[in-house]
């Protein structure tokens, strides 16, 4: 299920930041050790889910478990940062303490949420920056425990294929509208005809190429789909689009779809495009004659945003 949470925006992110990838290499299995986390009492499973997840503000006050994923940004400290990583290693290791059949006990869906989180903690240990990130021996030691962990909890291809497809679930709950209306601009809508054969939604970019901006920057760990829906429907938007280099104006009504769906890595080391969709983001424009700062303060799009919520 997709919870959602709507933002009312009067301009448009316009930033974007482009990294390496990252090609990860899982030929290392490090042994099971009798290790196990701070507290007993804890699940192993919940303490490294948590310890990757949770975030403090200034006044401890915790946040962000229930983000897609651990919000580590660009040389973040986190979670390689003095209060974190004594807690971050005791749970790698606690978890890899548990034996395969208890690892494997934890089923599919979490199995593949837990490798989504262990895979961004990885790529964090490796710099992709002009300037270095604090921490590097951290980041280093903790290489070969967490790849290994990747590889533990990963599913069979086959087994990635059948995860819940997270749109079609939320679809299926009939809670949003599948039209934006323009009467009620600011309401949620959700399209249910994105990946129709002749839809008014048309995908931008090329068939099967993953390169995006937006890949690039989540390094590769997502597919981004883009589409583009103009007013006048389908033949209408086909139009625009083969006028792009027109540099043509979209008209009021044209609305925007960004979906995030999430890659995984089978136990063949194989990488598999899942049917779990991380986020889908929507916008709907208002006006495209006048800049956010002409318009203020009236809103010139609206943004909708549906995230997955786990559990």
């Amino acid at each position: 299920m997709l919870r959602m949470t709507e933002r009312f925006t009067i301009r448009c992110r316009n930033a974007q930041r482009f990294v390496w990838s990252t090609l990860l290499l899982l030929c290392c299995q490090l042994p099971m050790g009798e290790v196990s986390v701070a507290d007993d009492t804890v699940d192993p499973y919940d303490a490294l889910y948590d310890v990757m997840m949770v975030r403090k503000d200034s006044e401890g006050n915790a946040y962000s478990k229930n983000e897609v994923g651990p919000l580590i940004y660009g040389r973040s400290k986190f979670p390689f940062d003095d209060e974190t990583f004594p807690k971050l290693t005791a749970a790698l290791k606690g978890f890899n303490a548990l034996s395969q059949e208890k690892v494997e006990s934890y089923g599919p869906v979490k199995r593949a949420l837990l490798q989504r989180h262990l895979w961004v903690v990885f790529d964090a240990t490796i710099p992709n920056d002009y300037k270095p990130p604090t921490h590097l021996e951290r980041r280093r030691a903790s290489q070969r425990l967490l790849a290994t962990l990747i590889r533990r909890v990963a599913l069979a291809k086959a087994e990635i294929l059948t995860l819940p497809d997270t749109r079609a679930a939320t679809m299926k709950n009939g809670s949003f509208p599948q039209e934006h209306d323009p009467t009620d601009s600011f309401k949620p809508f959700l399209p249910a005809d994105l990946y129709a054969k002749e839809s008014s939604w048309v995908c931008l970019g090329k068939v099967g190429n993953p390169d995006t901006d937006h890949a690039r920057m989540d390094r590769w760990r997502s597919m981004f789909l883009q589409f583009v829906r103009l007013p006048g429907g389908r033949k209408a938007t086909l139009e625009y689009i083969e006028k792009l280099n027109d540099r043509e104006a979209f008209p009021v009504g044209t609305q925007f779809a960004l979906i995030d769906q999430a890659f995984l890595i089978s136990d063949q080391g194989e990488i598999v495009l899942s049917p779990v969709i991380n986020s889908i983001e929507l916008r709907a424009y208002l006006n495209v004659m006048m800049t956010a700062l002409e318009a203020r303060p009236t809103p010139t799009v609206c943004v909708a945003e549906f995230v997955m919520q786990p559990g």
